[in-house]
């Protein structure tokens, strides 16, 4: 997962503040750019509690991903992005699993053996062209199934 914490940039103009301590800050010129890094704070749902642990969900990019964390860090249905870094997974990376067995020449060169050649071939031939595509997808599915369940032991 890429980082999410964000710099934001600082101008000091007027009298230093004492934001991480004055030693530190006496050393920035007034005039200075300062980075400041902070934590992102993204929306998480709840979907259980377990004495002091959470079992949240939250939406990494297009992903949704759950994990457990301690309950103390959900806040109002949100959570600092290094916090959840930090849970442990409490789902399985399916599209990690996901290797399809049959590349685009050997789909092709599958369509031409059982004579779809064209857009009207295919029409004529959907129904068991369906079929013959499903039963590779739950071959697929199965394997993947396999290995998560063997992975988990």
């Amino acid at each position: 997962m890429k980082s999410r914490k964000r710099v934001l940039t600082v101008s000091v103009s007027a009298e230093p503040m004492d934001l991480v301590g004055a030693d530190i800050i006496e050393a920035i010129p007034t005039d200075a750019v300062v980075p400041v890094c902070v934590d992102v704070i993204v929306p998480v749902t709840l979907i259980e509690r377990c004495g002091d642990t959470a079992l949240v969900q939250w939406q990494d990019g297009a992903t949704p991903r759950r994990l457990r964390l301690p309950f103390s860090e959900v806040e109002s249905g949100r959570c600092a992005i290094g916090v959840l870094r930090q849970g442990v997974a409490a789902s399985v990376d399916w599209a990690v699993l996901w290797r399809p067995l049959y590349g685009p020449d050997a789909v092709a060169q599958e369509l031409y053996r059982r004579n779809v050649w064209t857009v009207e071939d295919f029409e004529k031939a959907a129904g068991p062209l369906q079929r013959a595509v499903s039963g590779l997808a739950i071959h697929e599915l199965m394997r993947m199934y396999e290995e998560a369940r063997n992975a988990d032991h």
